[in-house]
């Protein structure tokens, strides 16, 4: 038996969903793209599926041959009376991976925000075994690593410097994520690459059933988001972009002076996703990102005292850009096989120009010069994944 479970509004895929069978004794959890899948010789079966921020379901049948049942699930009202924890002892766990936060979208949310911008690395920074650095900076240090020692992860594809303005904004707007993942330690072979952690975001897919937006105006940036449908039920997208305002403020507060400085970041998320069956669904997600900082210098003095004209002009600029296509193919009822491939750049460069004279007679001094360096990664991943026997009754 296998399946996929949705979000019943958006009809997103849902993954880290417990299903567990209480006659068994066993449990199963749906995998990153809401996949789960179990055997059994057991004949009735009592389903159970839970999810933290989701309506609970029951489900009861026979099983006399392999069945696909798709799950959807109905967001429940968060807002909480009185808890309960009950432990179930009895309970079997095949797989456990240590020192892993899985974090939801809704527990960013809630969230104080730094200059209306809410952010997920701040939400990491608070977890066990991390530290923030330097005040307001979003960078992570994990278990005394570094932060250039963490392997920081979007839709599979590595993401070099994940941050804006020196690393007080992310590059990872929460309204276009699902869900992040931490792992601080124990991380499985497929990631390396880094020593300290493994931090693995994963973008909404887009609503398979209606269009959204949101727009929203902070102090230092504004974003936008739009989804939708491209076909109701097998097609969607997802675009989400985010611009600051601080070079703006700079120019108002610099208006007359001979000087300039000029700062602005920028983000463009996009995420599109087609069902071509029951059995196959394709992905395509890009980023783009970059911080820009210029200085401008005009100085023109022809007074009688003296002659003096100096120009100069410095642009620096930064940030990533990645493209991945994902194949996900049900290649049976227990096996889940995942492809990737993609690419991933990241890029540095440095332009500066400078003209001097010194008398109204004499030429002028130019200088120029430029400096670029670039990272591009090109990444093919290929992966099964096998699920197990849940377990039987005699």
């Amino acid at each position: 038996m296998s399946g996929y479970v949705d979000d019943r509004l958006s009809g997103e895929r849902l993954p880290d969903v417990e299903i567990y069978f209480p006659d068994l004794g066993r449990g199963a959890v749906t995998n990153q793209y809401g996949f789960y899948s179990f055997s059994s010789v057991a004949t009735e079966i009592k389903l159970l599926v839970y999810h933290v921020a989701y309506e609970p379901q029951e489900y009861r049948f026979e099983l006399f041959q392999d069945t696909t049942l798709n799950v959807a699930l109905t967001l429940r009202d968060l807002t909480l009376e009185e808890l309960e924890i009950v432990a179930h002892p009895d309970r079997a766990v095949d797989n456990i991976q240590m020192s892993q936060h899985n974090i939801e979208v809704a527990q960013i949310e809630g969230l104080p925000v730094l200059l209306g911008e809410p952010d997920i690395q701040k939400l990491l920074q608070l977890l066990p075994g991390v530290q923030g650095g330097q005040e307001g900076s979003s960078g992570l240090y994990v278990r005394g690593g570094r932060s250039d020692q963490n392997l920081v992860l979007l839709d599979g594809l590595p993401v070099y410097n994940p941050s804006h303005v020196f690393g007080f904004f992310s590059v990872f707007p929460a309204q276009a994520m699902k869900g992040v993942k931490l792992l601080k330690g124990g991380f499985p072979a497929r990631y390396g690459g880094r020593l300290s952690s493994v931090i693995d975001y994963t973008m909404k897919e887009g609503n398979l059933r209606e269009f959204k937006k949101q727009v929203a105006i902070g102090i230092v940036s504004s974003r936008l988001l739009i989804e939708g449908p491209f076909k109701k039920d097998k097609a969607s997208f997802l675009l989400s972009g985010r611009r600051s305002f601080i070079d703006l403020l700079l120019k108002l507060s610099q208006v007359g002076n001979e000087e300039s400085t000029s700062f602005f970041f920028y983000d463009l998320h996009f995420k599109a996703n087609y069902i071509a069956s029951k059995r196959d669904r394709f992905y395509l997600s890009a980023y783009a990102g970059r911080d820009l900082l210029a200085y401008r210098l005009d100085f023109d003095d022809r007074s009688n005292v003296g002659f003096r004209e100096d120009d100069a002009k410095v642009d620096l600029g930064w940030g990533n850009r990645l493209l991945a296509f994902r194949w996900n193919r049900l290649a049976g009822d227990r096996t889940f096989l995942n492809a990737l491939a993609g690419i991933t750049t990241y890029r540095y460069a440095l332009e500066q120009a400078t003209t001097s004279k010194a008398a109204r007679d004499e030429p002028a001094i130019r200088s120029e010069g430029s400096w670029d360096s670039e990272i591009i990664d090109g990444i093919i991943k290929v992966g099964l994944q096998l699920f197990k026997w849940v377990g039987c009754q005699n």
